[in-house]
């Protein structure tokens, strides 16, 4: 088993990236993440919160300095900009799903569809609430 720290550099293939495509991105260090809560691999949302804006803005990347694309509306929703990522197909399923429950049921019969499903499991870890409604926050 490998540390984490050993694949730092590495390059991957998003899932949802069309067979042809050459684009591949790297795996990169982001100091907030560990293994004491969650497995320690995670996908970055720059979009969404500060760590991962951080995390992203400090790695010297082709993308520095684009504009980033936010696929969730302010209510939750992924949005029709999730075309861009999921094509016209996985579009039609999630646009207008919340992100944090159906969105989630509905992309893993896509991911096992598309065969790029490995296996799923749950997974507890930390994840901000909002202290009145009780509800997971989601920062768009």
């Amino acid at each position: 088993m490998s540390l984490g720290k050993e694949l730092v550099g590495l390059q991957y293939k998003p899932l949802f990236q069309k067979p042809k495509s050459l684009n591949s991105f790297e795996i990169i260090h982001a100091p907030h993440v560990t293994s004491d809560a969650g497995t320690g691999l995670v996908h970055l949302a720059p979009a969404h919160g500060a760590e991962d804006y951080n995390a992203f803005r400090s790695f010297e990347t082709s993308n520095r300095g684009s504009n980033l694309l936010c696929h969730v509306d302010d209510k939750g929703l992924f949005s029709p900009d999730v075309t861009e990522v999921v094509g016209e197909e996985g579009a039609m399923a999630l646009v207008g799903r919340d992100v944090l429950y159906s969105g989630t049921k509905t992309i893993l019969p896509l991911l096992k569809k598309w065969q790029r499903l490995v296996r799923t499991e749950k997974i507890t870890h930390k994840y901000p609430y909002d202290w009145r409604t009780k509800m997971p926050v989601i920062v768009t």
